[in-house]
């Protein structure tokens, strides 16, 4: 994925990051966010994600939520 002529992908692997990437926002972020009332707005409102052009939606939020739930003792198929 490439945003202004970055490759974001390749920044991800040299810090070797490895996941499922839903925005800007970190799982930091993403677990403050989640102590709010409106988790999604939150999440819109870093500073990354302002830059990416695009908010989170309640989905997304819902989604994350679901793939942070996954334990080490679940099967996982991709």
């Amino acid at each position: 994925m490439k945003i202004g002529g970055k490759d974001l992908i390749s920044d991800g692997w040299t810090r070797k990051e490895v996941g499922i990437w839903y925005g800007a926002w970190s799982a930091g972020d993403f677990q403050d966010a989640l102590s709010k009332a409106d988790p999604a707005a939150e999440l819109s409102a870093v500073a990354g994600q302002k830059e990416l052009g695009w908010g989170v939606s309640d989905s997304f939020v819902n989604t994350a939520r679901r793939f942070a739930a996954i334990s080490v003792s679940d099967w996982v198929f991709a």
